[in-house]
């Protein structure tokens, strides 16, 4: 979203982000997770068509930092249930996918830290360009 805005496209990166939250509904397993989907994805197409541009560039600035902030947040919460909470360790998404596929967590501990990183590294660098 930040290389979208970086790019002089912030209301296509507020579009593709409310199309993701559309197809993230299959993927919801409680009312407040699908309302929060439903909501966002308007609230961002209602932006996109009806406010002046600067306004959508500033919530697509605000979405893109509140989703790389709340992404820190879950990996450090992730990590924190392989690390010290371990009774805890049936609810890692890791620990779940291993489970699944015959592996180990720690190989899905280290693509998901490879992905995230790879994600930051490219979020920094658009907003170093951005600003």
């Amino acid at each position: 979203m930040f290389w979208g805005i970086a790019s002089g496209y912030a209301g296509r990166a507020l579009g593709i982000y409310a199309l993701l939250f559309l197809v993230a509904l299959i993927f919801v397993r409680n009312w407040p997770a699908f309302v929060v989907c439903i909501i966002s994805a308007v609230v961002a197409l209602s932006v996109v068509f009806y406010a002046p541009v600067e306004a959508y560039l500033y919530l697509a600035l605000l979405i893109a930092g509140f989703l790389l902030l709340a992404g820190l947040k879950d990996f450090v919460k992730l990590l924190s249930v392989h690390i010290w909470r371990r009774r805890d360790l049936a609810q890692s998404d890791a620990y779940l996918i291993a489970e699944a596929t015959g592996t180990f967590a720690t190989l899905w501990l280290l693509a998901i830290s490879s992905l995230g990183a790879g994600g930051l590294l490219w979020a920094m660098l658009s907003l170093f360009r951005l600003f």
